[in-house]
């Protein structure tokens, strides 16, 4: 799979596109930050229809992708407008059309369109995506970019079809319960404090709870009402935009100058005003799903309430003291909870010994490729040579300057390589390394060996300039959408 050409637009308005045809290895380059460069790999990733956290200011989801794939059927054409996302046709006619927000009918698309396994979806974006926020963060397992997890061990297993999903089935429906358990222990502790040391009457908690919740929705509906506001105001701006720019206007000063049209980039103040109503917005909607978090935690303690040892409408009407408060059996819950988690434990060491043949050779092989690159990149005889059971195991050693990020280039590019071996060709996108992460030196290093490992793309959005002469540039002068084409 190869990346052809990104299209962004906004309504009906193509805010940019960016060819990588003649780049198949590219860099997007700034000589600075908060240029776009985030943005435009975001949207890129977003194209694809992964969920991704959009970026301060550019809400993805109020714009359109249309994203040109070379695949081994040919050019594919994916159109991404919000939760829906479509392959179209020759003639741009919808050929398969997929709702995101149906999670099961998300997997099958993107097990179709990569190539893999639905098991595989869950753990596909670690393998060639390295975000500019989590993506530095963890080595062989976790959190990597919004909502998407990573891990070596899950991707190994599944790749080699070991069937664990009767573990995984039996580990959720346990971690649901502790999650219940977990609700109640915290509202037994939080109104034994409140009844003892603040003379509250216990059984006011859940009318507490009931106003916090109509708190919280009458703010979630006036950030509603603020949010539409202004998208009508950035819609009225934007007709008025379209307005002028069939419009023609002639103006000559004293001085002689002559403007001949009059566009939507010639009124002092338009853009800007444009850029803070968005700015403006993003931020209630940051607003908003605060709320919204607080809203869904306070359900959940409303819910918990109702599966209490003492149930809320017999709690007792005057104030709680200790022993009245230990009616409540705090060590039966305590003690479920710890078994519990016993049992979560328990299964994932099942899972960890599940073991066949085939995944002994694929652990053998990736261990062999991830040795090999580390080598490449100069970190495998200073911090990785000797280390038990390395690299399956949690290593939190500190590593210094920016090891580590190589280290964890070695992790993604192992596992790259494992699915292009299996006839999984992707393409590895960087995102924005940084001087915390890697120096001039090192991304230099790091670009000449995703190069030599990669037949696709690799796409390094970096405020470095590329020392590797076969990296072509995107360069990025002044804000993303500034430019129409790249």
């Amino acid at each position: 799979m190869k990346i052809n050409n990104l299209q962004i637009y906004l309504k009906e308005e193509l805010e940019t596109e960016i060819s990588f045809r003649d780049r198949d290895h590219c860099l997007i380059y700034s000589d600075g930050n908060y240029h776009g460069k985030t943005t435009l790999v975001r949207f890129l990733i977003y194209s694809f229809g992964f969920n991704i956290p959009s970026t301060s200011g550019v809400l993805m989801p109020y714009y359109r992708t249309v994203l040109s794939l070379d695949t081994e059927n040919g050019t594919t054409i994916l159109r991404r407008e919000g939760k829906t996302i479509s392959i179209l046709g020759p003639k741009g006619d919808q050929v398969l059309t997929c709702d995101l927000s149906d999670s099961d009918a998300k997997t099958a698309f993107l097990a179709s369109l990569f190539g893999v396994k639905p098991g595989l979806v869950p753990y596909l974006l670690g393998c060639f995506y390295l975000d500019q926020s989590d993506g530095w963060e963890r080595l062989h397992k976790g959190k990597i970019a919004g909502e998407n997890s990573f891990s070596v061990q899950a991707f190994l297993r599944i790749l080699a079809g070991v069937d664990t999903s009767v573990e995984e089935t039996q580990e959720k429906s346990l971690l649901k319960e502790i999650s219940k358990y977990q609700l109640v222990s915290d509202i037994y502790d939080y109104a034994k404090q409140n009844a003892v040391e603040k003379n509250q009457d216990w059984s006011k908690l859940p009318a507490q709870y009931v106003n916090d919740q109509s708190a919280l929705q009458i703010k979630i509906n006036q950030l509603d009402d603020q949010i539409r506001s202004i998208n009508r105001v950035i819609a009225k701006n934007m007709t008025f935009s379209d307005w002028i720019a069939q419009s023609y206007l002639q103006v000559t000063f004293d001085e002689g100058k002559t403007f001949n049209t009059l566009t939507s980039k010639n009124i002092k103040g338009y853009n800007a005003n444009q850029n803070l109503l968005q700015s403006r917005r993003a931020l209630l909607e940051i607003e908003k799903k605060k709320a919204q978090s607080l809203l869904d935690e306070v359900n959940s303690k409303i819910q918990a309430l109702s599966i209490l040892p003492i149930a809320p409408d017999k709690m007792p009407e005057v104030v709680l003291n200790p022993q009245q408060l230990s009616a409540i059996d705090q060590k039966k819950v305590s003690a479920t909870l710890a078994s519990l988690r016993h049992q979560v434990s328990d299964l994932r060491k099942d899972i960890e010994n599940k073991q066949t043949p085939f995944l002994m050779v694929l652990q053998s092989r990736f261990v062999s490729i991830f040795t090999d690159i580390a080598k490449e990149l100069n970190v495998y005889e200073r911090f990785l040579a000797g280390k038990k059971n390395f690299p399956f195991v949690s290593d939190r050693g500190r590593y210094p300057g920016s090891s580590r990020s190589l280290i964890i280039v070695s992790y993604r590019l192992a596992c790259h390589s494992l699915l292009a071996e299996s006839g999984v060709e992707l393409p590895f996108i960087v995102d924005s390394p940084g001087n915390n992460e890697l120096d001039l030196e090192n991304i230099g290093l790091m670009e000449e060996v995703l190069a030599k490992h990669i037949k696709t793309n690799v796409i390094v959005s970096s405020i470095f300039d590329s020392q590797v002469a076969s990296f072509k540039k995107v360069q990025i002068v002044n804000k993303l959408f500034d430019q129409k084409k790249y």
